[in-house]
């Protein structure tokens, strides 16, 4: 049986992502920093995926 979770951590938005009179280029190393959260905010959801998908595989194994 397939289990469906439709929750995904949307992330944190801050005032600053609103400015349309930001600087331009990038004052990260991996790009501009919207960008660098956008990114952090899909490896937490892939992390909370594989755990839940752990946590099924191990329920399916071991508990009645």
């Amino acid at each position: 049986m397939t289990k469906s979770y439709h929750t995904t951590f949307g992330g944190i938005i801050y005032d600053s992502d609103f400015n349309t009179n930001y600087k331009k280029g990038s004052s990260s190393r991996n790009g501009s920093d919207i960008a660098a959260r956008i990114l952090r905010d899909r490896s937490f959801d892939e992390q909370c995926r594989r755990q839940l998908q752990n946590r099924d595989s191990f329920a399916e194994k071991y508990l009645p």
